[in-house]
This record gives C-alpha cells, sequence and structure tokens, in this order.
C-alpha cells in the first residue's frame, strides 16, 4: 500500500519516491543504501554545515580548475562520479553549495537517498516541500533557522544535482 509517492519519469528510466509500505517498500529502500556514501558526504560537507550557518567543507577534496577562471563556484572530486562544489563565496562567506553528477542508476539511489532524509526532516517540521518549474524537488528551511534555505533536487538533460543555497528570507 503506498501513502504517497512520486515518480520521474523518461524515455530512459522510472524513479519512484515515496513512503511505501510492505515488503516492496522494503526491497526499494535497501536496495537505495547502495551509493548513501556520496550522500553521507554531501550532508556532512554542505547540508549540516549550512544549515549551522557554516562555511561548506572541501578539505581534502580534489580540486578541478574551472574552465572559466571567472567562475562563481569551486569544483572538487567528491566521489568517482560524483563532484561537490561550492559557490557564492563572498570572502569568507559561502552562499551555496551542491553536489552533481551525470545522471543514471548511481545516482538514482543518490537521489532516493536524499529525498528520504529530507521527507523525514519534513515530517519534523524542519523544512517544507517546494513547487517549481526549474527543479524537480525543493524544500525549504522553516523557522529554525535564518535566513532560510532551499535544497534543490534536479535529474535534468541527463544529469543529477542537488543543491542548497541561503536565501535572503527571514521570518
Amino acid at each position: 500500500m503506498t501513502k504517497f509517492g512520486v515518480c520521474i519519469t523518461s524515455a530512459m528510466r522510472r524513479l519512484c519516491v515515496g513512503q511505501v509500505v510492505g515488503p516492496l517498500g522494503v526491497v526499494f529502500l535497501a536496495t537505495s543504501g547502495a551509493q548513501a556514501g556520496a550522500w553521507e558526504e554531501f550532508e556532512t560537507r554542505c547540508l549540516v554545515p549550512m544549515e549551522n550557518v557554516e562555511a561548506p567543507i572541501s578539505s581534502n577534496l580534489e580540486f578541478v580548475p574551472p574552465p572559466n577562471p571567472d567562475s562563481p563556484s569551486d569544483v572538487f572530486v567528491l566521489t568517482a562520479e560524483v563532484y561537490f562544489y561550492v559557490s557564492g563565496v563572498l570572502g569568507d562567506q559561502s552562499v551555496g553549495c551542491g553536489m552533481g553528477a551525470d545522471a543514471g542508476e548511481s545516482t538514482d539511489k543518490i537521489l532516493v537517498r536524499g529525498l528520504k532524509h529530507m521527507n523525514a526532516l519534513v515530517d519534523a517540521k524542519r523544512y517544507t516541500p517546494m513547487n517549481g518549474e526549474n527543479y524537480d524537488f525543493g524544500f525549504q528551511s522553516t523557522e529554525w533557522r535564518e535566513p532560510r534555505l532551499n535544497v534543490f533536487f534536479n535529474t535534468r538533460n541527463d544529469t543529477f544535482a542537488v543543491s542548497v543555497e541561503e536565501t535572503d528570507l527571514e521570518s
């Protein structure tokens, strides 16, 4: 029995995420742990520091020189398939970070893990879901954090990305 769920369908694949009850849900969520390492790294390096009004952590990651020297983002290797970026650095104050990769089966697993985590934060009333045209899934922090944070998940144009951005919104 499904309480609710969201499916992304493309010509190549179909990915469904939601609160699933029953044996199929256990199998689905168990297989999503294969890429949990990338999500855990993202939480540790991006989401948690941004929630605590701290700079993202890029130490001990390999820096990738940008093709454009004026790029507002610093890019690093997170795993063999996933990159990590810090954007909008103004002095010591970072205003965003994220991770991305080519879309595929392994990033589908990261997406499932990330959405499961964010849905738990929605249940805890720390974030609320957002609707928009420029992302597949969006969440905004509630009044516990000022300024508020936006967390976006995108699976468009054969790429996968999740980003955390500080907004200018206050309670």
